[in-house]
C-alpha cells in the first residue's frame, strides 16, 4: 500500500537524523572507535530486518528496525564528505539520485531475492576492505558471518512468496504472501518497473485458475476458457453482474485482471468490441507464455491500452455502451486495516468523465470496498455521494430509479472483505436487466459468492440509508462521508484523519528523542539554536512539497510506491542543481528564479495536470525543485564548524520524516489546494529570509 510505503521511506530520513545527532553525542576519543564498528551495525541491521520482514508484516517493527537500518548507512556516507554547503548538498542529492537511480533499473530486470543476496554480499564487501571485522570479538565475526552466508543460500534457492510467513490480518499493513491452505502452486516470478509479479496455477478443484499477485497484493484471477462458460463457477475478480447489453457493444474495462474482466464481457456479449485499459504489464508477459494461453481472452480478441484509467478516458472523444470501472484496492484506516491511500479514478470529477463518455442506453459499472456496520455504509454514501454530485440537477433527482446496488463478499463469515457493486444506467433500467440481474443473484448462492441486494430500480430493495435524506444527514454526523474530489481524493476515509493512530505515535516519538538529544548537547550549540526549528521547517516543508507535486502531476498514473520512486528522480536531481547554484546567485539571477517559481506555482495550482502537456509538467517541476533546492544550503551558509553543519542537516532529515505523515493528514482536512499554497508560500518566506542573510555575508 502506497501511504504505508511512503511511512516506511520517512523511517530512512529520522534513522539518518537520530544516528547523526547521536554521533554528535560521542566524546572526540570515542567516535573514531564508534564510525569503524558503522559497517558491522549495517550488516546486523540489515539481517535482522530481513528476518523481521519474513516473520511478520506489523509496521512497528518495520519502522524501528529500517530506522537502524538507515541511521547506520547515513552515517557511514556522512562520514566521507567533508565539502561547502551547497557542495554538500549537490552531492547528497545526486548520491541519491544515483542510487535510487540504479535500483530502479534493476528492479526491472532483477527480482528482489536477488538484490537481497547482493546488498548482503556489498556490505560484506565493504566490511573486508574497511577491515571493520578487526573491531569485534571473533565470536561475533563468526555468527555475523554464518548469518551472511544463510540469507544468501536461502534467497539464491527459493522465491519470496515461498519464504514470507503469512501474518495475522490483525497486524499486517500489506498482503505479502499466499495461502499454503489452497492448491496454488508458483510458477514464475516477472520482474518490472512497477513490481514483482507472482505467477500462480491453481488446478486443485474443479476449476483451474491463473492468478497473479502484484508486490504481494492480490493482481487477478481467471479460469480457463473452456469451463469459463459456465459463471456459476466464481472467483475473485468474476463478480461483473450480467444484464441486458446488446450484442457488439462497445465496451471500455479499467483493468485486465489477468483476463477475467474481458473473458466474462465476452461470455456476455456476442460480439463485444473490447478496449482494456491497464497499467500494468504483466498481461503481455503473460502472453509470452505458452502455459498460460488457455487461462487468457484469445489473442487479439480484445484492444489492449497501457494507459491510466482516468487519462484514457479525459483526452478520447468516444462513447462506450459499456464502461466498467471495477478496480479495487482494500484500503482504509479502520481496523484491522491500516491503510488509506488517494485514487484520482473515483473523484467527482473522473465521475463526470465516464459519465459523458456513455452513449445512450449505456453501463457505468463502479466497485467499492467496504467493512460490515455503519463505517461500510459510510464508504458507501462516499460514492454514491460523489456520483450523484457528478451529475446533472435531473440527472441527480433520478440516481435513485436508474441504479442497482448489491454487496458481495467470498466468504460467508460476517468479518469477510465485502465490496459494493454498482451499476448506473442514466437512461433506466429495462425489465430485462432486472431479470437477468435477479437471476443471476439466485445463480451465485452456491457458488462461492455470497451476495447481498441493497437497491433495485423496481423498489423491492431500497438503500434507505442513503436515498432517505434523515438516515443519510444521521450517518454524515457519526462518520466523514465527504464526496470523493480531486482536491481530497481519499476514497475509502470515512475517518477524520487517513492513517490510524499508531502512525502518528511512530513519528513523535523519534521527534521527542531527536528533542532530548539535541537538548544534550547543551552549550555546544548556542548560535545554532535559532535555526535548528528553521532546519526542520525546511525539511517538513520541501519533503510535504515533494509529495503534494507528486499527487498533482504524477499520482494518476499509479500509486505504487515504484511510480513515487520513479518520481522522486526529479527532485533529486534538480534539487542538486539548485543546491550547486544557491551560493553562486547574484540578487538579479535569484529574483529571475524566484519568478519563474512563482509563474510554475500558479500554473500548477491553477490547471488540471491532464489539460496540460506531460513535456511543460516536467518543466514546471524542473523549476520548482530547482528553487527548491536552493533554501536549504542558503541556511547551512550561516554556520561554519562542520558538526553545526552536520546538525542543521541531521534536524532538517528528521522534518523530511515528519512531512509524510502530516503533509497527508493535511490534505485530507484542507485539501490539495490550500496544502500546496501554504507550503510553497511557506517556501517562499524562507528563500526571501535566506537568501537577504546570505547576501549580508
Amino acid at each position: 500500500m502506497f501511504h504505508q510505503g511512503v511511512l516506511l521511506l520517512s523511517s530512512a530520513l529520522i534513522g539518518a537524523s537520530l544516528a547523526m545527532v547521536g554521533l554528535l553525542l560521542v566524546p572526540e576519543r570515542y567516535k573514531k572507535y564508534c564510525l569503524q564498528l558503522v559497517p558491522i551495525l549495517l550488516l546486523s541491521t540489515w539481517l535482522l530486518y530481513i528476518a523481521i520482514f519474513l516473520t511478520t508484516q506489523s509496521l512497528i517493527l518495520h519502522f524501528a528496525i529500517l530506522t537502524l537500518v538507515f541511521g547506520a548507512l547515513f552515517l557511514l556516507i556522512t562520514q566521507h564528505i567533508n565539502l561547502k554547503p551547497n557542495q554538500f548538498t549537490a552531492v547528497e542529492l545526486i548520491g541519491s539520485f544515483v542510487g535510487a537511480a540504479g535500483l530502479i533499473v534493476l528492479t526491472t530486470f532483477v527480482l528482489e531475492e536477488w538484490l537481497i543476496v547482493w546488498s548482503v554480499v556489498a556490505i560484506g564487501l565493504y566490511i573486508a576492505y574497511s577491515q571493520a571485522w578487526r573491531y569485534v570479538p571473533v565470536a561475533l565475526r563468526a555468527v555475523l558471518l554464518g548469518l551472511s552466508m544463510a540469507v544468501i543460500y536461502v534467497f539464491a534457492s527459493y522465491s519470496l512468496p515461498e519464504l514470507v510467513v503469512c501474518p495475522d490480518l490483525n497486524a499486517t499493513y500489506k498482503i505479502a504472501c499466499i495461502d499454503t491452505t489452497d492448491t496454488f502452486k508458483l510458477d514464475t516470478s516477472i520482474p518490472n518497473l512497477s513490481g514483482r509479479s507472482d505467477v500462480f496455477i491453481n488446478t486443485g478443484g474443479s476449476s483451474p485458475r491463473l492468478s497473479v499477485y502484484k508486490s504481494g497484493l492480490h493482481s487477478g484471477t481467471s479460469l480457463v476458457r473452456e469451463e469459463y462458460a459456465d459463471l456459476s463457477q466464481q472467483y475473485h475478480d468474476v463478480e461483473i453482474p450480467p444484464l441486458a447489453y446488446q450484442s457488439g457493444s462497445k465496451v471500455a474495462a479499467a483493468g485486465a485482471s489477468t483476463g477475467s474482466n474481458v473473458l466474462t464481457f465476452q461470455s456476455y456479449i456476442p460480439e463485444a468490441k473490447m478496449t482494456v485499459v491497464e497499467i500494468d504489464r504483466i498481461i503481455t508477459d503473460l502472453y509470452k507464455n505458452e502455459t498460460y494461453l488457455g487461462f487468457l481472452p484469445e489473442p487479439g480478441s480484445f484492444d489492449l491500452v497501457y494507459q491510466d484509467a482516468r487519462t484514457f478516458f479525459e483526452t478520447r472523444n468516444a462513447q462506450f455502451d459499456v464502461i466498467s470501472m471495477m478496480v479495487e484496492s482494500v484500503n482504509t484506516t479502520l481496523p484491522p486495516y491500516v491503510d488509506e491511500s488517494t485514487s484520482l479514478v473515483y473523484t467527482t470529477q473522473a465521475l463526470q468523465t465516464y459519465v459523458n463518455a456513455l452513449a445512450p442506453g449505456g453501463y457505468l459499472l463502479l466497485q467499492q470496498f467496504h467493512v460490515n456496520g455503519a463505517a461500510g455504509d459510510a464508504m458507501i454514501h462516499k460514492v454514491l455521494g460523489s456520483l450523484e454530485a457528478a451529475l446533472d440537477l435531473v440527472a441527480a433527482t433520478e440516481l435513485e430509479e436508474n441504479i442497482i446496488l448489491y454487496s458481495y463478499a467470498f466468504s460467508p463469515d460476517p468479518g469477510a472483505q465485502r465490496f459494493l457493486g454498482a451499476v448506473y444506467k442514466p437512461d433506466g433500467f429495462t425489465a430485462a436487466d432486472t431479470e437477468q440481474f435477479n437471476t443471476w443473484t439466485m445463480t451465485t448462492a452456491g457458488a462461492g459468492i455470497f451476495i447481498t441486494v441493497l437497491h433495485t430500480p423496481d423498489g423491492e430493495h431500497t438503500y434507505e440509508l442513503y436515498f432517505d435524506a434523515d438516515q443519510r444527514q444521521l450517518l454524515a454526523g457519526v462518520y466523514n462521508t465527504g464526496v470523493i474530489t480531486d482536491d481530497k481524493p481519499f476514497r475509502h476515509l470515512v475517518t477524520a484523519l487517513p492513517f490510524p493512530r499508531e502512525y502518528y505515535w511512530l513519528l513523535l516519538i523519534p521527534t521527542i528523542i531527536l528533542l532530548v538529544l539535541v537538548a544534550r548537547l547543551g552549550s555546544r550549540i548556542p548560535t545554532q539554536k535559532p535555526l535548528l526549528p528553521i532546519a526542520f521547517g525546511l525539511g517538513l516543508v520541501t519533503f510535504g512539497l515533494q509529495y503534494a507535486l507528486y499527487y498533482k502531476t504524477a499520482a494518476f498514473i499509479g500509486t505504487s510506491l515504484i511510480y513515487f520512486s520513479v518520481f522522486l528522480l526529479i527532485p533529486l536531481l534538480f534539487g542538486a542543481v539548485g543546491g550547486y547554484l544557491s551560493y553562486k546567485l547574484r540578487v538579479w539571477q535569484a529574483i529571475c528564479l524566484f519568478g519563474l517559481a512563482v509563474i510554475a506555482a500558479w500554473c500548477l495550482l491553477m490547471s488540471t495536470a491532464l489539460s496540460l502537456s506531460p513535456t511543460l509538467v516536467v518543466g514546471l517541476l524542473v523549476v520548482l525543485f530547482v528553487f527548491s533546492g536552493t533554501v536549504f544550503p542558503l541556511l547551512l551558509s550561516q554556520v561554519t564548524a562542520s558538526n553545526d553543519r552536520l546538525l542543521l542537516y541531521a534536524v532538517n532529515m528528521s522534518g523530511g520524516g515528519a512531512a509524510t505523515i502530516m503533509v497527508i493528514s493535511l490534505h485530507a482536512v484542507i485539501g490539495w489546494v490550500y496544502l500546496f499554497s501554504i507550503l510553497f508560500g511557506i517556501l517562499m518566506l524562507s528563500f526571501i529570509y535566506l537568501f537577504y542573510l546570505f547576501s549580508k555575508r
